[in-house]
């Protein structure tokens, strides 16, 4: 069956469980799938993020971002748009060897004027994965814990960033139950084959007891 432009642009797969999106090539209509409870989403690094229109995912309860890149303006975006989000895991970085080896981000994580509603009603559990230790990661991982009131597990996949512990540990937080674990790798090799036995070690930060 075809559809055209206009049908197209009103078109909604209504009873989708859950969406698994690559996207690498052409325009891709979010709409399409506005319904979905969750979602796995791969945009490729050179992709521009300004070619998406983000209509607001009412049923979206857990959300995978892949290869984000630090795209922290379209990750407001999401955020913003999604307002029962309880579960977030974000891949920060692709593979290429120029993402490992980079210093400081394209841009900084800038806190929105107004917390999301995910965040401050709903997330529970957050994931931040090939964490490199930029600036722009941190002020995200520490705007997360300040703002998501019901957190209940944020971890970490580091492996650039040594002082990470001491960055975060002291960050305060918002939700009183929430559990912080650290995991650093000495070798990125982890991040990208984890059967791989190379050395590494965790920090499990548990919830300040209250006095």
């Amino acid at each position: 069956e075809s559809l055209t432009c206009n049908e197209w642009k009103s078109f909604c797969l209504t009873n989708l469980t859950r969406a698994d999106i690559d996207c690498f090539h052409g325009h891709l209509t979010l709409k399409v799938v506005h319904n979905v409870p969750s979602m796995r989403f791969e945009i490729d690094q050179d992709y521009s993020y300004n070619d998406f229109f983000i209509p607001t995912f009412h049923n979206l309860t857990q959300l995978e971002l892949l290869s984000l890149n630090y795209s922290w303006r379209f990750l407001r975006q999401v955020l913003n748009h999604c307002p029962m989000l309880q579960k977030l895991k974000i891949n920060e970085a692709d593979v290429a060897e120029e993402t490992w080896n980079r210093k400081d981000d394209k841009e900084n994580w800038v806190d929105p004027d107004v917390v999301p509603q995910c965040l401050s009603l709903h997330l529970r559990t957050c994931d931040l994965v090939n964490f490199l230790g930029l600036q722009g990661e941190l002020l995200l991982a520490k705007y997360i814990l300040k703002n998501a009131k019901v957190l209940q597990t944020m971890r970490i996949w580091n492996w650039g960033q040594p002082n990470i512990k001491k960055l975060l540990s002291t960050c305060p937080r918002a939700s009183a139950t929430c559990r912080l674990t650290l995991y650093h790798f000495q070798c990125k090799l982890l991040l990208l084959y984890p059967s791989c036995h190379f050395i590494s070690f965790y920090h499990a930060i548990a919830p300040r007891q209250s006095s």
